[in-house]
């Protein structure tokens, strides 16, 4: 029984890794898409911190601290592959 308490345990947390992984994703899709959309309209394009979800599901504050620690790592790894 502990096992599988261990195991279920593991996928929660392998769970709650991939939706985080899955909003930051789509935090970026939207970005890319406003630059998009800015260069084809001719627009200044203007850096944004905003996430931005995909559907209206309502994200609770933990949720969204992930949401923007997982954004700035990620930022942080483009940032060292552009030197």
């Amino acid at each position: 029984m502990a096992g599988l308490t261990q195991q279920l345990n593991a996928a929660i947390a392998t769970c709650d890794h991939m939706l985080t992984t899955y909003r930051a994703l789509q935090a970026r899709l939207a970005e890319a898409r406003r630059r998009e959309q800015g260069l084809v309209q001719g627009a200044t394009l203007a850096e944004s911190e905003t996430v931005v979800l995909g559907d209206s599901e309502s994200v609770d504050s933990a949720t969204s601290e992930r949401i923007e620690d997982e954004l700035s790592r990620l930022r942080a790894e483009l940032e060292g592959e552009a030197d």
